[in-house]
C-alpha cells in the first residue's frame, strides 16, 4: 500500500525555484507552477488505479505526451 512518486516529478519543484531565480519569474507565477506538482502527482496515481499500471510508467508516458506536444 505504497503509492511510488518518479523522481522526477517530485524534485521538478528544485528546477522550477532555480529557473524562477535564473529568469526573475514572479514569485506568485512560481507559486502556481509548484502548486502544479501537487496535481501532478494526483493525475500519475490517478492514471496509474484506473488503467492498472505502476506510477513510473504512467508518469513517463505523460511526459513522452507532453514532449510530443511541443
Amino acid at each position: 500500500d505504497i503509492l511510488y512518486a518518479p523522481d522526477y516529478v517530485v524534485n521538478s519543484g528544485g528546477l522550477i525555484h532555480a529557473s524562477a531565480e535564473y529568469y526573475k519569474t514572479p514569485a506568485n507565477i512560481m507559486h502556481e507552477q509548484l502548486k502544479n506538482i501537487y496535481r501532478s502527482t494526483l493525475d500519475i496515481f490517478e492514471r496509474a488505479r484506473k488503467e492498472n499500471l505502476p506510477t513510473s510508467e504512467v508518469a513517463d508516458m505523460i511526459a513522452r505526451e507532453k514532449i510530443s506536444r511541443s
